[in-house]
């Protein structure tokens, strides 16, 4: 768990119940209609788990919408030069996505999980069994590898100099590389195939 969140009290749920509780709500669901996804992942697909960096950047003021869409722009553009298609799923709270400004440089090889708020991200896995996920310091990065096998990978190094010293998520980040594979461990698609 990252450094942080370790202070905060929590409860310790065992992978398989809550992979059988998974099961049981997603066969009562259709996760895949409610996500608008008409095709399962396959061994191209990576997932990417977006949040917004806005928050965690410098007190000067340094932050702008372009920062933040070159440094998903560059993961993006590693991880498609690798041969994947990306589905893109945003966080929950974030209010201002950045996925219509990246689909100007990516088109339709950038998919979005249409996703209900309410629904935990869990349960969308668990339906969809994503092989492989990136994302910068979500906890999605530590669990989901526990939970359905599901290999991380993250480009927080490229994160790390633009965020403020005095922000908790400076102190995650050294935690998510150390834990986390970085990205330009991701093997290409020939690869896994």
């Amino acid at each position: 768990m990252p450094l942080p969140y370790r202070t905060f009290a929590r409860s310790h749920v065992r992978a398989e119940t809550l992979r059988a509780v998974l099961k049981s709500v997603g066969c009562a669901l259709d996760v895949t209609k409610m996500l608008g996804v008409g095709e399962r992942p396959g061994q191209r697909d990576i997932l990417l788990i977006a949040q917004s960096v806005k928050d965690m950047m410098r007190d000067d003021g340094s932050y702008g919408r372009e920062l933040e869409v070159n440094l998903y722009r560059a993961a993006l553009t590693e991880v498609m030069d690798k041969g994947y298609r990306v589905w893109w799923k945003d966080h929950p709270r974030q209010e201002d996505s950045i996925f219509d400004d990246l689909t100007v440089y990516f088109g339709d090889r950038l998919k979005r999980l249409h996703f209900v708020d309410q629904l935990p991200i869990e349960l969308a896995l668990s339906a969809l069994r994503f092989e492989r996920c990136v994302g910068l310091t979500s906890s999605s990065l530590f669990y989901l590898p526990k939970l359905f096998g599901t290999k991380a990978y993250t480009f927080a190094d490229k994160l790390l100099p633009l965020v403020s010293a005095r922000r908790a998520e400076y102190l995650v980040i050294p935690d998510v590389l150390c834990r986390v594979k970085s990205l330009h461990e991701l093997p290409a698609v020939e690869a896994v195939s």
